[in-house]
C-alpha cells in the first residue's frame, strides 16, 4: 500500500515528474549503516564476507561492491587484505577519510583549529525523516557528514544533515555541489547566508536529548523556509567535555536562536 505524501511533497512530485527509482548499491549502504548505529557492527567489527552479503541483499558482487565503495568513500568502512571492517583507530580510513559520525552545523573549521572532516553524498532518506523531507522512504537526497576530532584522534562531534529536495531545487550553491559529489570537500559555512540569499527565510528550530543510556547528548537542528518547507534536518551528538554548549545564527531579518546546556557535572 502506497502511502500519502504531504501536499507540498505532492506538488513537487508533479512538477518533477516520476521519481528516479533508488539504486541497489545505495539502498544496501544504508541498510549497512543502519547497522553500524544499532550496534550490530561496532567500530573495529568485521564486516561479512561479500557473498554473505549479496546473498543477504539479493544482489549480484558487483552491486555489493558498490555500496562498499560508497561507504568507503563516506569514512565509514575499511577494506584490506583481511577484509572489510567498520572504521576505528585501528581500522583508520586513508588520510583525509576520517569516520563520519557527527558534525558541528554544518561545515567549517572545528574549534580551536581541531582537525575536521566533510563529505557530501547521496543517500536513501531514513525512514524516521521522509515525512519531514517529503520524501519516500529510501529516496537519493543529498547528505553531509561532518566530524571534529581531538587531538588523539577521537572523534568529538559528528553531524549528519539531510537536505530536502527543495533546499537543492532552490539553492544554486546546492546545486553546484550536487552535481560534483565525488572526491570534493565541501565548505557549508555560508549556507544559512546561501538560503537568505535565495529567499528562502530560513527559521531554525532546535532540540537537545539527554539520555542516561548514552554518554553522548544529541542534538537535532530543522530548519523551515518561510513557507514552512523543511530545508535541512542536521543531526548532531558530541562527547561534553565543556560545561557549556552554545549554537547561536543570526542572518538578515531572522531572531538569532540560542541553546545553552551544562555539562555532566556541573
Amino acid at each position: 500500500m502506497s502511502r500519502s505524501l504531504p501536499s507540498t511533497a505532492r506538488a513537487s512530485a508533479e512538477r518533477a515528474g516520476p521519481r528516479p527509482q533508488v539504486p541497489a548499491y545505495l539502498r544496501i549502504a544504508e541498510e549497512i549503516r543502519r547497522d553500524m548505529d544499532a550496534g550490530l557492527l561496532p567500530p573495529g567489527s568485521r564486516l561479512p564476507a561479500e557473498r554473505m552479503l549479496a546473498a543477504r541483499f539479493d544482489v549480484n558482487r558487483q552491486t555489493l561492491r558498490s555500496a562498499l565503495q560508497q561507504l568507503r568513500e563516506e569514512g565509514l568502512v575499511v577494506t584490506d587484505k583481511r577484509g572489510s571492517f567498520v572504521a576505528d583507530a585501528e581500522h583508520p580510513p586513508p588520510a583525509g577519510r576520517r569516520p563520519a559520525h557527527l558534525p558541528v552545523f554544518p561545515g567549517g573549521a572545528g574549534a580551536g583549529g581541531a582537525r575536521t572532516d566533510a563529505r557530501l553524498y547521496l543517500a536513501g532518506a531514513p525512514a524516521a525523516l521522509a515525512d519531514l523531507l517529503a520524501v519516500d522512504p529510501g529516496e537519493p537526497v543529498l547528505a553531509h557528514r561532518h566530524c571534529t576530532f581531538g587531538a588523539m584522534g577521537e572523534v568529538l562531534q559528528e553531524a549528519l544533515t539531510h537536505f530536502s529536495p527543495v533546499a537543492v531545487d532552490e539553492i544554486p550553491e546546492l546545486r553546484r555541489y550536487r552535481a560534483r559529489l565525488r572526491g570534493h570537500q565541501p565548505d557549508l559555512r555560508l549556507l544559512y547566508h546561501w538560503m537568505d540569499r535565495a529567499g528562502l527565510r530560513p527559521a531554525m528550530r532546535e532540540s537537545i536529548t539527554l539520555s542516561r543510556r548514552s554518554a553522548r547528548p544529541a542534538v537535532r537542528r530543522l530548519v523551515r523556509d518561510g513557507r514552512g518547507r523543511v530545508l535541512e534536518v542536521t543531526d548532531l551528538s558530541f562527547t561534553p567535555v565543556w560545561d557549556e554548549l552554545v549554537f547561536e545564527y543570526q542572518g538578515p531579518g531572522v531572531t538569532a536562536a540560542r541553546t545553552a546546556g551544562r555539562g555532566p557535572g556541573s
